[in-house]
């Protein structure tokens, strides 16, 4: 009988949850987050974001001196950021870094999302040098 009400129980809040979530798909209602990134050192740099559920995915791979980018997506009324997939599909976005290619996590400097609930954000532009075991971005 114990097992029969917790499993109800975990029902319940699990739609509760799935109830409260976001699974809209597109850019509809969006801003765009256009994030210049400019490699000022001698290494690939490698820009790559965290994902909700432990989840990472890479963004750009930027050649020593060159410049690239990529582009996040801001919820204005709630201050949230996405990563489109493929599937126009709204993946929330919890950290955001650059490092040396190859070993991004381990060399990362993180960059702030641009999270402002209320107000339209924008993304800065980035000036990175990866070095053998950190990486400045300014």
């Amino acid at each position: 009988m114990k097992a029969l009400a917790f499993a109800a129980m975990v029902s319940a809040a699990a739609s509760a949850a799935l109830a409260d979530s976001d699974h809209r798909k597109g850019t509809e209602g969006l801003s765009p987050l256009d994030y210049a990134v400019e490699n000022t050192g001698a290494t690939v740099l490698s820009c790559d974001v965290k994902l909700a559920h432990w989840y990472s995915d890479h963004l750009a791979t930027i050649a020593p001196q060159a410049q690239g980018g990529f582009t996040l997506w801001s919820d204005a009324a709630t201050g949230a950021v996405y990563l489109m997939n493929e599937a126009q599909d709204r993946m929330p976005v919890e950290r955001l870094w650059c490092g040396r290619d190859g070993r991004s996590w381990e060399t990362r400097h993180e960059i702030d999302l641009a999270r402002r609930g209320g107000a339209v954000a924008t993304a800065p532009i980035l000036r990175c040098a990866a070095q053998e075991t950190a990486t400045d971005c300014r």
